[in-house]
This record gives structure tokens, C-alpha cells and sequence, in this order.
């Protein structure tokens, strides 16, 4: 297949989106959380450089979707398992609130390539198109990581927890006095 550049670039720019959603699972201060997002780094670079790899001797269309839908698996299951670790390894409610609501995004741009893909390689050769598209992915990402909205929704759900675990525990604490009195 011809002009397999356009799909090593576009392998490229989906690295780069999957690797800036590892970096949203940053959770600074946390040892455990840093040591497994380098592992989840290590395993996105092995499975897109085996993709580049696989790029190199496309032969058709049907070749083309296949390595699309294996990043895509593999992706998916290597981000919804690190999401997954960092909700389980943080104490922050609010850390916890911000990684389970960006859960989509990478999703929605590899549904896009794998439309360019199905509707034919020309729309690969297009790159500016894909380009475009994951462009707009990434900035919907950015909206939502600086969405004061979003910021203000988290520290309300915080505060009401705090509220709600100083009324279970005061009420623990009647309790107990009640039962020494």
C-alpha cells in the first residue's frame, strides 16, 4: 500500500493522545501511582511501536483496520486498567471525581480514524482531516481539564462529603457516649 507515512503519522498523533490521557492519571505525591503510570508508559510505547512496525508492509485496506482495532483494544484495556489503579491507589476524592469523569475521550478518537479507516484509506491520505479531528479531541480534553465548572462541581462534592463524614462519625461518637453513660 502506498503512502504509509500518513499512517505512521497518524499511529503517532494516537500515541500522543493515549499518552496524555497517562499523564491525566498523574496523581502528584503518590509513589505507587507514579510507579505504575511509567509501566503503563513502557507498555503504549511497545504496542504503537509494533504498530508502526506493521504499518511499514500495509498491503490493504483489511490490513489497515486490523492494526487500527488492535491499538484500539490494546489502548483501551491498558488505559481503563491504569484508570482503574489510580482510582483504587489514591486516597483524593477529588483526584478519584476528575479521573472517573475524563473516562471517554480516547475512545471517541479512535472511533473517528476507525470511520476514516472503514470509509477508505483516502481519507488516511487526508491527514490534515485526522489531524483535525484528534486536534479537536485533544482540545475537548483541555476544556474539560481547565472547565471551572467542572473544578467547582468536584470541591462542592468534596465538601459535602466532608459533611456527610463529620455527621456519620459524630454520630458514632453519640453512640459510644451514650452506651458509657
Amino acid at each position: 500500500m502506498e503512502n504509509n507515512e500518513n499512517v505512521t503519522e497518524t499511529i503517532e498523533e494516537l500515541e500522543e493522545k493515549t499518552m496524555s490521557e497517562v499523564e491525566n492519571l498523574i496523581e502528584e505525591g503518590n509513589e505507587k501511582n507514579e510507579e505504575m503510570i511509567e509501566e503503563t508508559k513502557e507498555k503504549i510505547e511497545t504496542i504503537y511501536q509494533e504498530a508502526k512496525e506493521e504499518a511499514k508492509s500495509l498491503e490493504s485496506q483489511d490490513d489497515l483496520k486490523a492494526i487500527f482495532d488492535n491499538l484500539k483494544e490494546q489502548s483501551l484495556n491498558i488505559l481503563n486498567a491504569t484508570r482503574d489503579k489510580a482510582v483504587e491507589l489514591s486516597d483524593n476524592e477529588q483526584f478519584k471525581s476528575a479521573v472517573l469523569s475524563g473516562k471517554e475521550f480516547l475512545t471517541s478518537a479512535f472511533d473517528t480514524v476507525m470511520d476514516a479507516v472503514n470509509k477508505g484509506v483516502d481519507k488516511l491520505k487526508e491527514n490534515k482531516d485526522i489531524k483535525n479531528v484528534l486536534d479537536k479531541v485533544g482540545d475537548t480534553i483541555d476544556d474539560i481539564r481547565s472547565s471551572q465548572t467542572l473544578k467547582d462541581t468536584i470541591d462542592k462534592a468534596e465538601q459535602v462529603t466532608e459533611k456527610f463524614n463529620k455527621f456519620v462519625f459524630n454520630g458514632i461518637k453519640k453512640v459510644i457516649k451514650d452506651k458509657e453513660d
